[in-house]
């Protein structure tokens, strides 16, 4: 495990055992807060001082009062990434890639995931490439660069690290989010954490078959998992987050998010007397894990995550799909995915990211929507509509109404659809009004654009970050 640089070597040697063992359950559950919140409870109710043991734990880990890089802008994000490494095909390449993202003030997080075939533009250059492409080319000009007696400014001397630097700041470009830290884990360390914790329960939607999944060999072998409540070792767990020759990369990208939360419903069942596992657990880590974090800001990630309610997590995929951003394209005869705005058009992906806070649960409620023109204005539903539809609400039906000199949202849920009726209210400008469910239409909510309204204030004005 390769904790960042500001962890000074006496420190880190002294709190080594403990420091990973909080560490290593973050990184097993990516919000594995909830994981060790009862034991950082257990310490502040006084119980420490009856055991050495969880007084050398207490006195490693205390309490952090630094602040996380991007905690005064309310939003911390974390890339997420999984690599083959020794011994697989393409051991450099980023099978997985998925942003953490965390808002502190309201104890909300999101995991998004950016699909490994997505074209973009490396960092300097002119050149375009897949960005699970991007890690391994980063580390190679840092290698250039370190053994060349001409240092370039874009490239950082210690070579293993400006990959992760080099695919940073890519991920920056496409989705307008900083990325503060990285966490890297390869597929044996994954193997290896599942089936130490004792595999993982998944219920499978739909049957699996791929006739062509990957051996370490360069082979293939057919693989298939029914539909069903599955109990995965982690040979079958990564097989099933992996595959995507007869499902679509984004349905592979809704698996990995499925796996990482049976993992974490697994690695919060730890308590303190589960010694013997986490000390086996950290053993993995320390082999097949990397990431800038510090140990002290994994305290502060402790702290700061350990509220979130784990059922309100909002999960994003960008795909191709009817709705979707992405559409896909041959590029020198290679498959890949690019905006349907047009390579290198960004703006729709940074929209969504910036904004997953305030849309991520609009997209869950899936309100049907029906906007009508009140005004004097011909073709002011429709205009507006599809700007609706950017914003990722689902528009069923344009029409008119009668002329009406004010602008109106009629809600027919009795406020069940609170994120959507917020985000219209920010869009609309414009009173909510509570009404019984109308038999003439199949709408969950009503626009009525009057005399009034003019054009929609768009929700980026406000993203975080800005």
């Amino acid at each position: 495990m390769n904790l960042g640089p500001k962890q000074k070597p006496k420190k880190a040697k002294k709190a080594l055992i403990w420091t990973s063992v909080i560490f290593g359950i973050i990184l097993i559950a990516w919000l594995a807060a909830f994981g060790i919140s009862s034991i950082f409870n257990f310490f502040n109710q006084g119980s420490a001082s009856k055991s050495p043991f969880l007084n050398l734990i207490s006195r490693v880990t205390g309490k952090s009062d630094a602040k996380l890089n991007g905690e005064d802008a309310d939003r911390v994000n974390v890339l997420l990434l999984g690599m083959p490494g020794s011994g697989h095909q393409g051991p450099e390449l980023t099978d997985t890639i998925m942003i953490l993202s965390i808002k502190p003030s309201e104890n909300k997080a999101a995991l998004i995931s950016i699909p490994r075939d997505l074209y973009v533009k490396a960092p300097g250059t002119s050149s375009y490439v897949k960005i699970n492409s991007v890690y391994a080319l980063g580390k190679e000009k840092a290698n250039n660069a370190k053994n060349s007696t001409t240092k370039h400014s874009l490239l950082i001397a210690k070579a293993p690290e400006n990959g992760y630097e080099y695919l940073k700041q890519t991920i920056t470009d496409v989705t307008d989010l900083p990325i503060h830290y990285y966490i890297k884990m390869d597929f044996v360390g994954f193997e290896n954490i599942v089936d130490e914790l004792g595999g993982i329960d998944i219920y499978v939607e739909k049957n699996l078959y791929d006739p062509y999944y990957p051996t370490d060999n360069y082979g293939y072998q057919t693989l298939k998992i029914s539909k069903g409540q599955q109990h995965m070792s982690g040979s079958l767990a990564l097989k099933y987050a992996r595959s995507r020759e007869t499902s679509s990369d984004f349905d592979r990208a809704k698996r990995q998010q499925q796996v990482l939360t049976a993992i974490k419903d697994k690695a919060v069942k730890l308590s303190f007397f589960d010694v013997g596992k986490i000390i086996k657990l950290l053993k993995i880590i320390d082999q097949h894990f990397t990431t800038d974090l510090s140990f002290k800001e994994v305290e502060r990630l402790v702290t700061l995550t350990k509220n979130i309610d784990r059922s309100k997590i909002i999960n994003k995929v960008f795909d191709n799909s009817t709705k979707g951003v992405l559409k896909s394209a041959t590029y020198n005869g290679m498959f890949v995915l690019i905006p349907k705005a047009g390579i290198g058009d960004y703006d729709q992906i940074q929209l969504i990211a910036k904004n997953i806070f305030e849309t991520g649960n609009v997209e869950s409620e899936a309100a049907k929507i029906e906007v009508k023109n009140g005004s004097t204005t011909v073709g002011l539903a429709t205009t507006t509509a599809n700007l609706l539809k950017k914003e990722g609400l689902n528009i069923i039906n344009v029409t008119n109404a009668e002329k009406t000199s004010t602008t109106k949202i009629i809600d027919y849920t009795s406020g069940a659809k609170p994120a959507t009726l917020k985000l219209l209210q920010q869009l609309i400008s414009a009173q909510v009004s509570q009404q019984n469910p109308a038999s003439t239409t199949q709408a969950d909510i009503i626009i009525i654009l009057g005399a009034d309204f003019q054009s929609i204030t768009s929700s980026s004005s406000s993203s975080s970050g800005e």
